[in-house]
């Protein structure tokens, strides 16, 4: 009517294009509609993105991902299947104690991030894991809330 459709005709263009979306599956054909990234500057931004204000999370002095960042993990996952370049996992520790502990500790955590993404399919030739301990701050560490800020995993794509 009008040149607007009825909910019972959008329901049955949704139908159909379910029905071809899942006999061309069937049929083993991909109909995957998701974005291909493959320059620097979109997966970086895509990462930002999807990283946000959230952060991976991890025991206190340990490379052990916390299970509230496994939702995080998979969305980072997916888009990473959707970057077609190599790309870097960082971790970066707080200033507190001794630089050496700082170090080791962020480089077993950005492998630990590694190892999550290549169990979620991601080819382990496409990633490196770099820690930095706390060489790279964001604030000063002053604070607690610094501090928090400053120990953080980013994601960094690589020509």
């Amino acid at each position: 009517v009008n040149g607007q459709i009825t909910s019972d005709q959008a329901d049955l263009v949704k139908s159909a294009y379910n029905s071809e979306f899942f006999a061309a599956q069937l049929a083993g054909m991909n109909l995957d509609v998701r974005p291909v990234y493959n320059d620097v500057e979109t997966c970086n931004q895509a990462f930002a993105d999807v990283l946000g204000n959230a952060s991976i999370e991890f025991a206190p002095e340990s490379a052990k991902i916390l299970a509230a960042s496994e939702v995080l993990l998979d969305r980072i996952a997916v888009l990473a299947e959707q970057c077609t370049l190599p790309f870097v996992v960082e971790n970066h520790t707080g200033q507190l104690g001794a630089e050496e502990n700082n170090l080791a500790l962020s480089q077993r955590r950005a492998e630990t991030v590694l190892n999550a993404l290549v169990s979620r399919g991601i080819a382990k030739a496409r990633l490196t894991a770099q820690g930095f301990g706390g060489s790279k701050p964001l604030k000063n560490n002053n604070t607690p809330k610094a501090r928090m800020l400053n120990r953080r995993t980013n994601i960094v794509a690589k020509q």
